[in-house]
């Protein structure tokens, strides 16, 4: 079965208008909703919360009766058409009263009861005669009205004036959130969507609960979602295409004049268009139009350029234009504005223009193409291909086969392709395929010295027969590229000494070079730097660097190699690294990770990047379904070769969990290596952390020590720093000291609170250990304020501190347990009693003596004290007059 639930969506809506009804504040009600907000649904649902208490009358307002005095009533028995054409209102109330005596007296009977209900939607369609009655009849305190009018325009007539009386109230039905978006979903599918596809959805749908029923239907339908382990995730790049959506527009479109259809057509097909543009060709009352009716909005970040609003409206409307008018239109375009840098601007006008049989320049085509392979959207660069002329561009058009070989990760392909001698006796080409070529050889899990042997090719290129001007810049970026493929090999080697001193020739030979190029060169100097020294434990320094690479901006229409993916995962790694998971979230939600083609290229997104917050803050149950949704995702593409890294993080999380059985199939599918010898490091220590968990007489610790030492030889502080931490969980016998000696040397977030844990953890004082793990606690480190709740209890309860040891457990319940599951302690914080001992603590509490207590109970005084001794060791507690500060029920 591929039907849907249909959820409901707006019950906080709903419970206000009954609020507003029934505690008698205002008689009438307005509702104000776009269309597809579900107003009418809301509508149904209040009709039959009130129907089985009061009488109501359902009624829904008509363009086709505006014009039939009190045509909306033509539906109730007793109408007659003549009555319905008069003015007198007579009729029309002799009807209505008649209706609602008739509910009475099948409600029982009650005349005294609360007055009926008028519930009118579209009441903007109304006739005035209709709207001057119900008015009346609320004035006059005879009805009570709920109506409901489109929020796109103001409502007039009889019933506005309710406003300027202080008779009415309005509630508004806004677009669903993102987290009502996911609750919706969650509803309709039985499952939660993986966070990548819930943003997705929420953005294709603008929050529309239409909309996104639409959708998932069609999703679910065509087999454009798929459940795993229990997440839905997406199996093509556009689950859904909007054909259902056709009706809708074209009812929409309907009610547009021909000056705004025709504007709406241009948006539609030339991706964004500034306003002054549109406003000259089309008109100013016709754009005003579509900006109030939704069609269209303003552009993230530059007020003067409008979009659709709707991406699946946008590809619904563009379906719509016949290929002759999209050919004029396009024509138009170009001469209006001839912008096409735009990367989603230029793949659509180039789409249209192929469709309406314009001919395009081959340059243009293989940018476009170039930029669909970027986006995953293979049939679409195919297209672009096809129709560039066949001797035209020969190695630019291998080098975006090449891509799409990478793309559905056939490295071996792309090897084959990218090695024929006459592209790689092709000075230009091999600029423009030499990062593909590394990351395939890294994405295929081959030696990096095959990236070494790549950068030995591009100098021995770049030493043969270049005599002209243009030649020397070309010998200059080959050398150049060159070196960055040599710092590529370096930082998988290991090598950051050679790392160091290739990025910081990078950077100056390119710092004052706006060459497209020496840009991407740059940014990846940058971005290895980054990384360089994240291992190096400089973590301020490498989020600056992250921030660097990520702020230089580049034409992806030139190089086949997706350079933000690597910008983006290095940026969330240092992140990750340096304890600021904050940062990383907002990254992940800045460059829209799971919306872009990045979702395949990082293809678990915001899921893994979930998953690893909670790990780190030691929310191990917690973090093992955002991270197996993720590694899902992984499976269909991973060329960062992310996913060893994320594997070992699910593994320790299930060991530690006691979750045996899983963590023995991610043991299984575990495969080293990553991109990033940062990440290479950090999964072996997770993979041994979990087999210490799993198996502490085994050699997991043996390994951690080995490692940790490696690189604390190796002066990588930051590998050495979090192995240690680890074992110091482990308990193990000198990782406190060495940890101490090590965290001086790092900056960063993560190492300024972990000076502060060891700091406080030797501390004598519970009070200052408690209030040193509150510090942590508020600025993200869970899992180490989570440590030093529980050393602040002990300790309390040590020196017969009842109340600190009350506070610390408080705290320590609003953290979880090491699992994140606060199985240890009750609602208020505290350790869980036994019955008995609850019932012998409350009267110890309460003052009486053991042997009273025992009488009580018929038990013998030792009994007694033997319950009372165990309930204060859970409780920190060492008297009855403590036991009453902490213990309350």
């Amino acid at each position: 079965m591929n039907d849907i639930a249909r959820p409901f969506g707006r019950g906080p809506e709903l419970a206000e208008v009954l609020r507003l009804l029934t505690s008698d504040e205002v008689p009438a009600v307005f509702v104000a909703a776009a269309p597809g907000m579900g107003v009418t649904t809301l509508l149904r649902r209040l009709f039959g919360a009130l129907s089985a208490t009061r009488p109501v009358l359902s009624l829904h307002g008509t363009p086709a009766l505006t014009l039939v005095n009190y045509g909306v009533l033509a539906v109730l028995r007793g109408m007659d058409s003549m009555g319905a054409l008069s003015l007198n209102p007579a009729p029309a109330l002799k009807v209505l009263r008649a209706h609602f005596r008739a509910q009475r007296q099948a409600l029982g009977g009650d005349a005294d009861g609360p007055p009926p209900v008028v519930v009118i939607d579209e009441a903007d369609s109304l006739d005035p005669a209709s709207s001057d009655l119900f008015a009346s009849l609320v004035m006059e305190g005879d009805i009570t009205l709920v109506a409901s009018y489109d929020a796109r325009r103001p409502l007039a007539g009889p019933l506005s004036e309710l406003w300027g009386m202080g008779l009415a109230e309005e509630v508004g039905l806004e677009p669903f959130d993102r987290a009502r978006t996911s609750d919706y979903a969650r509803e309709a599918l039985g499952a939660p969507l993986l966070p990548g596809l819930e943003w997705k959805l929420w953005q294709d749908s603008g929050g529309s609960p239409m909309l996104l029923h639409l959708l998932l239907s069609e999703a679910r339908r065509n087999g454009g979602i798929a459940l795993r382990r229990d997440v839905w995730v997406a199996t093509a790049k556009e689950p859904w295409s909007g054909e259902g959506l056709h009706a809708i527009v074209e009812e929409r479109l309907a009610s547009l004049s021909l000056q705004s259809h025709h504007a709406l057509n241009a948006v539609a097909l030339g991706g964004t268009l500034r306003q002054e543009i549109l406003q000259t060709r089309f008109g100013a009352d016709a754009v005003q139009t579509l900006l109030d009716e939704g069609f269209i909005r303003f552009e993230d970040g530059d007020p003067e350029r409008l979009r659709m609003t709707n991406p699946v409206y946008g590809e619904v409307v563009r379906s719509l234009i016949p290929h002759s008018l999209s050919r004029a239109i396009l024509e138009d375009l170009e001469t209006l504005e001839g912008d096409v840098d735009v990367p989603l601007v230029m793949l659509q006008r180039t789409r249209w223009l192929i469709d309406s049989g314009m001919p395009v320049p081959p340059e243009q085509l293989l940018r476009a193409a170039t930029l669909a392979c970027k986006h995953f959207d293979p049939d679409l660069a195919g297209r672009f291909l096809s129709a560039v002329p066949a001797t035209t561009h020969e190695a630019w058009a291998e080098a975006v086969r090449a891509r799409l070989d990478f793309n559905e990760g056939a490295y071996r392909r792309v090897r084959e392709r990218l090695a024929a001698p006459w592209l790689l006796a092709d000075r230009e080409a091999q600029l423009r395929v030499s990062l593909l070529e590394a990351a395939t050889t890294i994405a295929a899990g081959l030696p990096s010295s095959g990236i070494s042997g790549q950068a030995r090719r591009l100098r021995a290129l770049a030493a043969t027969g270049i005599t002209d001007d243009g030649g020397a810049d070309c010998r200059a970026a080959l050398l150049r590229r060159a070196e960055v493929l040599e710092a590529l090999a370096a930082n998988q080697q290991g090598h950051l000494a050679e790392l160091g001193r290739l990025i910081g020739s990078l950077l100056e030979t390119t710092e004052n070079d706006d060459s497209p190029h020496a840009l991407i060169d740059r940014t990846l100097a940058l971005s290895l730097d980054a990384e360089r020294l994240t291992v190096l434990g400089d973590s301020e320094a490498a989020l600056r660097r992250a921030g660097q690479a990520f702020a230089l901006r580049h034409d992806e229409s030139l190089d086949v190699f997706f350079l933000p993916e690597t910008v983006i995962v290095t940026a969330l790694m240092v992140s990750l690294a340096a304890g600021s998971p904050q940062a990383a979230l907002e990254l992940v939600a800045l460059t829209r990770i799971d919306a872009t083609g990045a979702a395949m290229a990082f293809g678990g997104g915001t899921s893994l990047i979930t998953g690893a917050i909670l790990g780190l803050q030691g929310e191990y149950a917690a973090s093992l379904e955002p991270l197996l949704a993720g590694l899902e995702n992984l499976k269909i593409n991973d060329p960062q070769r992310l996913r060893g890294f994320f594997v070992a993080q699910a593994y320790m999380a299930a060991a530690k969990t006691g979750r045996v059985e899983l963590a023995r199939e991610l043991r299984e599918s575990y495969e080293p290596g990553c991109t990033f010898y940062y990440g290479q490091v950090m999964a072996n220590l997770l993979m041994a952390r979990g087999d210490a968990e799993l198996d502490p007489d085994g050699p997991g610790t043996a390994a951690m020590v080995e490692t940790a030492e490696t690189m604390a030889r190796a002066g990588f502080l930051g590998l050495a720093a979090p192995a240690w931490s680890m074992l110091l969980g482990l308990g193990h016998p000198g990782a406190r000291e060495r940890l101490e000696g090590l965290i001086p040397g790092l900056t960063g977030p993560w190492a300024e609170a972990m000076a502060r844990f060891l700091e406080a953890a030797q501390v004598p004082d519970a009070q200052q250990i408690l209030e040193a793990g509150r510090s942590l606690d508020v600025r993200g480190h869970t899992a180490l304020a989570r440590s030093l709740y529980r050393t602040a209890a002990d300790t309390a309860q040590r020196n017969g501190d009842g109340v600190t040891a009350h506070q610390a457990r408080q705290a320590l319940s609003t953290v979880g347990d090491a699992v994140g599951d606060g199985a240890g302690t009750d609602a208020q914080g505290l350790p869980k009693l036994t019955g008995r001992e609850k019932e012998i603590a409350r009267l110890a509490r309460d003052g009486h003596s053991d042997e009273t207590i025992a009488s009580l109970l018929h038990l013998s005084v030792r009994t007694v004290g033997g319950h009372l001794s165990r309930a204060y060791r859970k409780l920190g507690v060492s008297s009855r007059r403590q036991l009453a500060d902490v213990f309350k029920d």
